[in-house]
């Protein structure tokens, strides 16, 4: 028992250390190649889209409640968004995302926020049960994402 213990303590200081000089930029992140700033936003567009999906299917359900943790999510991803967008990075695009125009950081930050606030909103609504709430939210969440794409990508 004492050997694993001692055993968790040093993975946790281990992973403590790791995550310290992580964030201290010690550790790269990759953020600073072009390639990898896309990458990381079509992550990110994927998650938004995968959570809103995940919505749809609990409102046929009617399990309201559990939209809360979908809402949290689209909320911290909409509030990841501006620090992707600060550089256009449009030589990173290929294929279909090749005609990405690029939107100015101020107008990312916005929208980013009127999402941020439509998942706040879902996440009251999944908590109280209104179903129309919940709805009334995805259709703001999905209006940001037109403001966007419509104007600065195409189909999302």
């Amino acid at each position: 028992m004492k050997t694993a213990k001692s055993a968790l303590i040093t993975v946790l200081v281990l992973l403590f250390t790791f995550g310290l000089l992580w964030a201290g930029g010690v550790v790269p992140t990759g953020m600073d190649d072009p390639g990898a700033v896309v990458q990381a936003r079509k992550a990110a567009m994927h998650a938004i889209k995968m959570n809103m999906e995940d919505i749809k299917e609990k409102l046929k359900g009617k399990r309201l409640k559990a939209v809360q943790a979908n809402a949290k999510a689209v909320d911290a991803l909409a509030r990841v968004l501006p620090p992707l967008y600060k550089e256009v990075h449009k030589e990173a695009y290929d294929g279909k995302g090749a005609f990405y125009k690029g939107a100015p950081a101020a107008e990312i930050e916005a929208i980013s926020g009127k999402m941020s606030a439509a998942a706040q909103a879902m996440f009251a609504a999944a908590g109280s049960e209104n179903q129309s709430d919940i709805a009334a939210g995805m259709g703001q969440v999905y209006q940001t994402c037109g403001m966007c794409h419509k104007k600065y990508q195409g189909k999302f």
